[in-house]
């Protein structure tokens, strides 16, 4: 049977489902990104103070 390529009007729903995967994408893209900034950041300074603790201190990037 063929299939009726035509669309109502008003008719979202493929509208809805592509945009609501999209937001999924962000959503989980945005927390990846924050996880590995908190991540990061709470690392760094956890590493400062275990050198600190051993008279050390970190060497700076050129």
């Amino acid at each position: 049977m063929a299939r009726n390529w035509t669309k109502r009007v008003g008719d979202y729903r493929d509208f809805e489902e592509f945009h609501g995967t999209r937001f999924l994408v962000v959503v989980c893209l945005w927390l990846y990104v924050l996880n590995v900034t908190i991540t990061g950041h709470l690392y760094d300074k956890e590493a400062n103070n275990q050198l600190e603790a051993l008279g050390q201190r970190r060497k700076k990037k050129a």
